[in-house]
């Protein structure tokens, strides 16, 4: 069994999809990994930020309903390249909660869930924060975005972990004393802009990449994380890019 893991593309119906994006869809589209990952921030939802509550007209209805529509149309095309898919909502979905958690009359009528046709498109969901297990794997949007964070997050975890959220790739290792058997937590980088407007050209350690595991009918696996440098995915003697 293969497993792809995908997160923290922070789409946006209004602007262009990244190069590392598109290049990993094409990845998956050739590959046709047993089980699809998506783990959070999948929409970026800018106008619902908490530093956009000031400019209301950001959260007229025709911005959120595009959005929802175009995250439809791409899962979709991510759902047709793989047998299993789950979607973990990260925090930028959570954003559309704490909107309607300020605005009691959309409850029941706006959510990720049902907006981006989930259930429809037959794409298993986990809730905000919660971990999705595949065989001996766990993954969840991310928790903690601390210099050590893989550190922290398999202490918290105590068993093996692949995460988004924090847009970088680190690895902690740590033995289980009695079985001599290493668990690991990673996070696997991002799909969005590298250098987006709000940080102002300031450096930071964000990498493009996606998780690829292969997994043992005995359970054992292989983590892989696979960082897209320049809008191409070379793996195993290929080279994906964003289509022509």
């Amino acid at each position: 069994m293969e497993v792809l893991s995908i997160g923290d593309s922070h789409l946006d119906h209004r602007k262009p999809q990244t190069r590392s994006y598109r290049a990993a869809k094409a990845f998956a589209a050739d590959m046709r990994p047993t089980v699809i990952v998506v783990h959070g921030d999948f929409l970026d939802f800018e106008y619902l930020g908490k530093w956009n509550r000031d400019l209301p007209l950001l959260n007229e209805d025709a911005r959120y309903a595009k959005d929802c529509e175009y995250a439809r149309r791409e899962l979709a095309e991510w759902r047709s390249c793989c047998k299993t898919m789950f979607f973990l909502p990260g925090n930028h979905e959570e954003r559309v909660n704490i909107f309607v958690q300020r605005t009691p009359i959309l409850e029941g009528m706006i959510g990720v869930r049902k907006d981006f046709g989930i259930d429809e498109l037959g794409i298993g969901w986990k809730e905000f924060n919660e971990v999705l297990k595949v065989g001996k794997l766990n993954f969840t949007h991310g928790w903690y975005y601390n210099k050590y964070h893989a550190r922290k997050h398999l202490d918290e975890m105590g068993d093996h972990l692949f995460y988004g959220h924090v847009h970088d790739h680190q690895v902690a290792v740590k033995p289980v004393r009695a079985t001599r058997e290493p668990y690991m937590a990673m996070s696997m980088g991002c799909l969005c802009e590298l250098n987006p407007a709000w940080k102002k050209n300031r450096p930071n350690e964000w990498i493009a990449g996606v998780g690829y595991f292969e997994i043992a009918t005995s359970g054992s696996f292989t983590p892989l994380f696979i960082p897209i440098i320049g809008g191409e995915l070379t793996f195993g003697r290929h080279t994906w890019k964003e289509a022509a």
